[in-house]
């Protein structure tokens, strides 16, 4: 990665490349370098889904997964929606699976 940011630095290119940077959902925390001008042609903002989108993950996240026939995932998302980033909602159902097996016990 080094030679590749000397030759950057250097003014160098690297044609028919694609350079691809991850993105974050804390924006703050990014070095005010990273977001001089001219460091980017372009700045994509992607906001958190809607709950149809997110529903959309939970269903992704349950399929192949026994559920209880009260489960509604729609609810379930409406109610993740102010609190939960995309990533926490689709991690939630094992979570939830896990603590009521523990409660079962």
């Amino acid at each position: 990665m080094s030679g590749f940011c000397r030759n950057v630095r250097r003014g160098g290119s690297f044609p028919g490349s694609v350079i691809l940077l991850a993105a974050t959902n804390r924006p703050e925390v990014l070095d005010r370098a990273l977001l001089r001008p001219g460091r980017f042609d372009r700045l994509v903002v992607v906001d958190a889904p809607d709950i149809d989108g997110r529903e959309a993950i939970l269903r992704v996240r349950a399929q192949g997964k026994p559920l209880a026939p009260e489960v509604d995932l729609p609810t379930f998302a409406g109610a993740t929606a102010k609190a939960f980033a995309p990533a926490s909602c689709s991690s939630s159902l094992p979570r939830v699976t896990f603590s009521q097996i523990l409660r079962k016990l």
